[in-house]
This record gives structure tokens, sequence and C-alpha cells, in this order.
């Protein structure tokens, strides 16, 4: 599958896109269909909505992956911050029960 070639964790996304795919291209006509005038550019403007549901169909899974895998790197790293800040802290109140223990053992 060129989705998982591509490494896109959630080809839902895609497939979200493209079920709109068919509304957005079909609406120029829709409308021209309405107002008259607009036949003239019915054609130009289908043209132009179908181009830019593909670009999308295309880069927007790719930019939510992207996302996605930063988010997840940011995430991992602030637990892994957060384990070290409480490993420090512990290391202190270990140094601190050894300080005090060897005051009372060593007078």
């Amino acid at each position: 599958q060129p989705v998982k070639a591509l490494g896109i964790e959630h080809p839902e996304v895609g497939g979200a896109i493209g079920t709109t795919a068919g509304d957005a291209a079909a609406t120029p006509a829709a409308v021209a269909a309405v107002d008259a005038s607009l036949l003239a550019v019915a054609d130009a403007a289908t043209a132009q909505v179908t181009c830019a549901v593909i670009v999308t169909a295309i880069c927007c899974p790719l930019l939510v992956t992207w996302l996605a895998k930063r988010e997840q790197k940011k995430a991992r790293r602030k637990s892994l911050n957060r384990s070290i800040d409480r490993l420090l802290e512990g290391g202190k109140l270990c140094l601190k029960y050894i300080s005090l223990m060897g005051k009372n053992f060593f007078p």
C-alpha cells in the first residue's frame, strides 16, 4: 500500500478527505445550474476545485502524520525530562538522608 510505504500512520485521514472530493468538484456545476450567468466559468472552477482537492488529498495526510510524530516526540521528551527531574530530586533526598545518617552515626 502506498500509504504504508510513505510511513503514514493514520491513513483514515486520507479517506476522510477523499469523501468530500466528489461534493467539492460538483459544487461549481451546481451553482452554475442555479445561476446561468456562471455557466461560462463553471468548467474552469471545476478544474480548480478538483486540483485543490487532489493536492489536499496528497498533502494533508502527510502533514497530519508529520505533526502527529512531532507531537509524540515532544511528549516523550517532556516525559523523559519529568523522569530525570524526579530522579534528581530523589538523589537529592538520598544525599540529604545519608548526610543526616552520617551526623547520627558519627557525632
